[in-house]
């Protein structure tokens, strides 16, 4: 089943800002050309281009066997459920493939090399109910 990440103000905040950037930049530069101007409207543009598939594409497939995590174009990570040590409730700010400060900590060890995600699926009264009911049955 997969879950689509909560998106908390933090993010939607960030995205108007930098659009904008890019807004205020570019009518600035159109009216005077300085090359700051410019740096400001591409920079803009850029943050808006790197955003928005995080936006889009922030997602976690729990499946029979493994947890996916998929944060756009930085990370795509698959963890065996066999592997998962503990799944909780976290209020965390540290860096993680969520888009909202309303997580979940998920501690793995794979490989004898201890992993920690942070994420905040939608649902996540859901999502934790299916990750320990699915972790349960791959321990069986």
């Amino acid at each position: 089943m997969k879950f689509k990440s909560r998106v908390g103000l933090w993010f939607y905040l960030l995205l108007t800002a930098c659009a904008a950037l890019a807004v205020i930049g570019s009518v600035l530069w159109s009216s005077s050309r300085e090359g700051t101007l410019f740096c400001v409207m591409l920079f803009g543009c850029l943050d808006i281009a790197l955003l928005l598939p995080l936006l889009f594409f922030t997602d976690y497939t729990v499946s029979e066997d493994s947890l996916t995590v998929r944060c756009a174009y930085l990370m795509k990570e698959r963890i065996p459920l066999r592997c998962i040590k503990l799944v909780q409730e976290a209020r965390d700010f540290t860096f993680g493939p969520a888009l909202s400060f309303d997580r979940i900590e998920v501690r793995f060890r794979i490989a004898g090399k201890d992993g920690r995600l942070l994420l905040s699926p939608k649902d996540k009264a859901e999502f934790i109910r299916l990750l320990t009911e699915r972790i349960q049955s791959a321990n069986k």
